[in-house]
């Protein structure tokens, strides 16, 4: 039985994440209440059927788990371990508990071939980098390739520090979004590179060391 809710699990967590991510850009927040109630009333009328003569605490003692603030969380211990030895808990993905990320609509005076919305249209595309898993996948990528460095004043780039995008060569001007004609650096670092337009050049990769 364990295998089952085990299986189930990792069957339903995926479809239920993709379901998220497709919908959150827009009012889905009600809609992932209902999909989030009507799937806890399916998986308790499951375990009613399956132990009828058991009663609701013990029901809930078999296959309902408390997890942070939330309880009632449908869950079970996978057969492996943690290095510690403790069990490492799968829980049922809570579709309900996904932030809606509104789309950001393109600014009215925005014009992409316009060299004074460079700077906004950079900023665009880092947002939405950060906001998906492929464009942060991305993002570490060209801070690695980077050394964690901003190419302008050689610091390090961190969380603290913050960071914006910049093409190496305006898109105004043929450039495009790849990573091979993107840099990050510190916001005031890009502010300096943009407001005086001196060249910045995109480190080279430390490969094969």
């Amino acid at each position: 039985m364990r295998k089952f809710r085990l299986a189930l699990t990792r069957r339903l967590n995926p479809l239920l994440r993709g379901l998220a991510n497709y919908y959150r850009h827009v009012v889905s927040k009600h809609t992932f209440n209902k999909v989030s109630c009507a799937m806890w009333q399916s998986l308790w009328r499951w375990a009613k059927r399956r132990h009828p003569n058991k009663s609701a605490n013990w029901m809930r003692r078999k296959y309902f788990r408390t997890v942070g603030f939330r309880h009632w969380v449908f869950a079970t211990e996978p057969d492996r371990t943690l290095s510690t030895g403790a069990s490492q808990l799968l829980a049922l993905y809570d579709i309900a508990s996904t932030p809606i990320k509104r789309h950001r609509k393109i600014r009215v005076d925005a014009n992409p071939y316009d060299p004074k919305s460079e700077s906004y249209f950079e900023d665009r595309l880092g947002l939405a980098m950060r906001d998906s898993i492929k464009g942060r996948t991305r993002l570490i990528r060209m801070w690695l390739d980077q050394v964690r460095k901003c190419p302008v004043c050689q610091q390090l780039i961190t969380k603290s520090t913050w960071w914006r995008l910049y093409h190496v060569e305006r898109t105004v001007d043929g450039g495009r979004d790849t990573n091979a004609n993107l840099v990050m650096l510190h916001p005031d670092c890009h502010q300096i590179a943009r407001g005086r337009r001196f060249k910045v050049v995109k480190p080279v990769p430390l490969t094969g060391l």
